[in-house]
């Protein structure tokens, strides 16, 4: 657990954060859960932090039919954080 915590907050410094169950739990163990979301929220872009589903659908693109014609590609799915 130590070391989710501590992934966690390298992450938070560094602005991108996959909501995932772990992570929400971590948010409202802080003092000020909502103060932490909104720091989060304000660093990415679309005002939306991303989900493991919002990673999966990613993936099911790549390995899909639809991205048949790319190559050498890197899909970014930060919520705009590297903007």
């Amino acid at each position: 657990m130590k070391d989710l915590i501590a992934a966690v907050e390298h992450e938070h410094r560094e602005g991108l954060v996959v909501l995932t169950h772990q992570v929400q739990k971590w948010i409202d163990a802080q003092p000020d859960p909502c103060a932490v979301m909104d720091g989060l929220l304000a660093q990415h872009p679309i005002g939306y932090l991303g989900t493991p589903e919002d990673i999966a659908n990613g993936i099911l693109f790549l390995a899909s039919d639809q991205s048949k014609f790319m190559t050498g590609s890197e899909l970014v799915m930060d919520g705009g954080f590297l903007l």
